[in-house]
């Protein structure tokens, strides 16, 4: 699972305005008031919504608009104080020796940096140390940067947090004391040529997970995990030369629990290899399944993982040879290894319950399937249908459509079974959370299938993490 790399991919160019916004441009508290929660959010539907933050916090009343974001530069209004002397980036071009960690905000993907490097000049009352840095990015229609110049937004806004030490986290230093927060925005633009500058965060995009947003069974991932996963699966991507790596999820065993991640490339739904790993460090490659080995996963494996891929299940049939007094009884003993097993699951849960919503993938005249560029996400009214999000398998059941459905299809988007058509009825659950900013799909076939998808976005995954045990008793609970 991991955010759309559209914008990330295009060629940023050069920087086009550096702007250093202190801490009287964020919604920060002065250090005499007390504050009891930094609770807020930015759904507008919710208590903790835009609207409700000046009954919190006092800087957000109109006594304060000068100090709030988006801040509107106009060049016409603008002069340059030349009292201040130049910024001051210290040890940013030093090379340091441990690796940056890429990773989910929800909102927007954030680089954490390790202790080195400062800010300071420019007239800053202290030396500000380097915390992280967010970007904000739009679609293929919209802009994306937070803040506005001359009118316009631009298509990325990069955004560097350096925080006054002691302070540790950015909520800390913000309802703790004023100017203990300072942001370098720079606003990028697109240009005729790639910026190798960003091609190593823009690689690193696909491969980050998305599991706070959407959990499956109420299970996420460790810092540790995120961390070593964000560092793994880049390696894998290059080493494999896959188009792009996904994790796809864990599974419980007794002893451990493998963790799951696939590499794609050309054809994204046919062509892709499954690794696991007990640490998400060291990955080993699960054997393709066939039907022979489906079948006797089928007849000899039961019960929990045992988190041990060389463990074998054995299963003991009594087979009848010829009739009558010379009929043979004979007993076969049916092996099976867990790895095999885990391979199986993997493929059988990817068949009957892998999905994307309408319009997320294309097949090109090839017959090869992959990613629509041009997707730009379903809308709120269409992210509540079930019939919007399709199987990401071979159709196996492609009804045939009305005349009314088929002048509205398009067969290079609408190949696949749609989940509407299940069966039994009644196997999926969608809701929408966070108001309605993300739609979230849960499997009750296969319980901990957990998939999401942000309405006007081409945001869209899902995630597996359970003990890969299918839910028999479903028709019988519906």
């Amino acid at each position: 699972m991991q955010p759309d790399t559209k914008r990330m991919d295009m060629t940023f160019s050069r920087a086009i305005l550096f702007s250093l916004i202190l801490a009287k441009a964020s919604a920060l508290t002065n250090s005499h008031i007390a504050v009891s929660s930094p609770d807020y959010c930015y759904d507008p539907y919710r208590w903790c919504g835009p609207k409700y933050w000046q009954a919190t916090f006092q800087y957000c009343t109109s006594d304060f608009m000068e100090s709030q974001s988006p801040v509107i530069l106009n060049p016409f209004h603008m002069m340059r104080n030349r009292s201040m002397g130049p910024l001051e980036l210290l040890a940013y071009d030093v090379l340091q020796s441990e690796p940056w960690i890429i990773k989910n905000i929800r909102d927007t993907i954030a680089v954490e940096f390790n202790p080195g490097m400062y800010l300071g000049g420019a007239n800053l009352p202290r030396s500000y140390y380097t915390f992280y840095m967010a970007f904000h990015w739009g679609s293929e229609t919209t802009n994306g940067s937070e803040h506005i110049y001359n009118d316009r937004r631009y298509p990325m806004e990069m955004q560097i947090f350096h925080l006054v030490p002691p302070y540790q986290t950015l909520n800390e230093a913000a309802f703790t004391e004023r100017q203990a927060v300072a942001v370098l925005a720079v606003f990028v633009d697109i240009g005729p040529e790639d910026n190798p500058v960003f091609e190593t965060i823009s690689r690193a995009v696909p491969t980050i997970p998305l599991a706070d947003l959407v959990s499956g069974a109420g299970l996420t991932l460790s810092s540790e995990q995120k961390a070593a996963l964000q560092t793994s699966l880049v390696i894998l991507q290059k080493n494999y030369k896959f188009h792009r790596v996904l994790f796809w999820g864990k599974i419980l065993g007794i002893k451990g629990d493998y963790f799951i991640a696939q590499g794609l490339k050309d054809d994204e739904m046919r062509d892709k290899k499954t690794l696991y790993s007990f640490d998400c460090m060291d990955w080993d490659l699960l054997p393709p399944p066939t039907d022979e080995m489906i079948a006797e996963v089928n007849t000899a494996a039961s019960g929990r993982f045992m988190g041990d891929p060389s463990h074998e299940y054995e299963h003991t049939e009594t087979r009848r040879h010829g009739e009558g007094d010379e009929a043979v009884e004979e007993d076969i003993v049916v092996k099976v290894s867990e790895e095999k097993r885990l391979a199986t699951t993997v493929f059988t849960i990817d068949q009957e319950v892998s999905v994307v919503p309408r319009g997320a993938y294309i097949k090109s005249p090839h017959g090869t399937v992959q990613t629509n560029r041009s997707f730009e996400g379903l809308s709120v009214g269409e992210a509540g249908k079930l019939s919007n999000y399709l199987h990401f398998s071979e159709p196996k059941c492609l009804r045939k459509p009305s005349i009314l459905e088929m002048a509205e299809s398009d067969p290079c988007r609408d190949f696949l079974d749609p989940l509407s058509e299940d069966i039994p009825k009644g196997s999926w659950s969608i809701q929408f959370e966070r108001g309605s900013s993300v739609c979230v799909l849960r499997s009750l076939l296969w319980l901990g299938l957990s998939f999401y998808h942000i309405p006007g976005t081409p945001q869209h995954g899902f995630v597996y993490m359970g003990t890969g045990l299918k839910n028999l008793d479903l028709p019988f609970m519906l």
